[in-house]
C-alpha cells in the first residue's frame, strides 16, 4: 500500500515537473538607455522575438505605443517608400538615421 502511494507520488511529481511554460526575458545590452517619447514621430520595426509569437507581440506592442503616442507612431511595413534593415541599433547616429529616409 505504501509502495503504491510512493509510486503514485513519483508519477505525479514527474508529470508536474515535465510540464512547464516558456520563459522569456529582456536582455538590455545598453545600460541606462532612456528614450524621450514626448516629441517626434516614431517608427516600429519588427519585434525581435520567437516566430511563434512575433505577430501577436508586434500587434500588442503597437497598440500599447499607439495608446500613448497617438498618431505619432507608424508600423515600418505600413509606411510607403521606406526600407529598414531587420535589426537596427538601439542608438543609431544621425547619419545612419538620415540614410534611412
Amino acid at each position: 500500500m505504501v509502495i503504491r502511494k510512493i509510486i503514485a507520488l513519483l508519477l505525479v511529481s514527474a508529470v508536474a515537473i515535465s510540464c512547464n511554460s516558456p520563459l522569456y526575458f529582456y536582455d538590455n545590452k545598453v545600460e541606462n538607455a532612456r528614450l524621450d517619447f514626448h516629441n517626434g514621430k516614431w517608427l516600429l520595426n519588427e519585434v525581435d522575438c520567437p516566430n511563434e509569437i512575433k505577430e501577436e507581440l508586434t500587434e500588442l506592442v503597437f497598440r500599447k505605443f499607439k495608446k500613448h503616442l497617438k498618431r505619432r507612431i507608424s508600423y515600418a511595413h505600413d509606411v510607403p517608400g521606406i526600407m529598414l534593415p531587420r535589426k537596427t541599433e538601439l542608438n543609431p547616429t544621425k547619419s545612419k538615421l538620415a540614410a534611412l529616409k
